[in-house]
């Protein structure tokens, strides 16, 4: 969990917030926090509903506490319109294939190879000059200093 935090708590925007709001709220069924309306949410948690092996049954209403991180995530959403989490002012729900391990994945592939990209440019300059120490240490600073921002 701590490696995926890490991982997840740099990425800017609406991509970032939903998954640091799917992790800070449990790990909850990406399909019930996808469909998240905005009236369900109230200050400090927020209301799902769960349909899972309920077949012909009212869905299950199950509140959820939020966290102050959690609240700020949900706040990074810009809720507006029916749904809170949309890329389309809330007339459409995210999907939920958008928090699948496939696609958290798929993000954490393209992190790996932008930084195996940066270590790639750091071998060159190290090799290219005498100076390259003080180069390097440099590049790294910059390195660290742009991924560690919240």
């Amino acid at each position: 969990m701590q490696t995926y935090w890490k991982y997840i708590k740099p990425i800017p925007g609406f991509k970032g917030a939903v998954l640091r709001l799917h992790l800070l709220t449990g790990g909850l069924r990406i399909q019930q926090l996808v469909s998240l309306k905005s009236v369900n949410i109230r200050g400090d948690e927020i209301t799902l509903f769960d349909t899972k092996g309920r077949p012909g049954n009212e869905p299950r209403p199950y509140t959820t506490p939020l966290l102050p991180l959690a609240m700020q995530a949900l706040k990074d959403c810009n809720c507006a319109g029916e749904y809170a989490l949309s890329t389309n002012n809330g007339q459409i729900h995210l999907a939920a294939t958008t928090l699948s391990v496939g696609r958290v994945m798929q993000l954490a592939i393209e992190f790996q190879t932008l930084m195996q990209k940066e270590f790639a440019v750091a071998q060159k300059i190290c090799s290219q000059n005498i100076n390259s120490i003080k180069k390097y240490v440099a590049f790294v600073i910059a390195w660290c200093q742009r991924y560690s921002k919240p």
